[in-house]
């Protein structure tokens, strides 16, 4: 009974890491992909974006067809009831008003 378990439990165990190993390509594309589009959606009227690292954090700078400056992205994160969020922000250009927020990631 006990190596029946066993051999059942090392079966099942080996089974979630391949398909882990097979899904996470897949899981990192469509991380950047909601990433890409969360830029758009928190900056309205931008076409394209430049990326710009900073102590490790990226932050986006939005531009329109005429490459004038709209605004700029970033990502945060905070507390939830039962654990992280992360949240993509715009701001405009003058950083005086936020031009939108988007949920990339929450467990609640």
């Amino acid at each position: 009974m006990v190596l029946v378990l066993s051999v059942v439990g090392v079966v099942s165990g080996g089974a979630l890491v391949g398909i882990y190993r097979y899904a996470q390509p897949r899981i990192e594309v469509n991380r950047e992909r909601a990433l890409r589009v969360a830029i758009f959606e928190v900056l309205p009227g931008a076409e394209t974006h430049e990326t710009i690292v900073k102590e490790g954090k990226a932050i986006y700078k939005g531009f329109d067809s005429s490459g004038r400056l709209i605004g700029y992205a970033f990502t945060g994160n905070g507390p939830g009831y039962q654990g992280s969020i992360e949240v993509m922000i715009g701001v405009d250009s003058e950083l005086e008003k936020t031009t939108g927020i988007e949920v990339l990631e929450s467990v609640e």
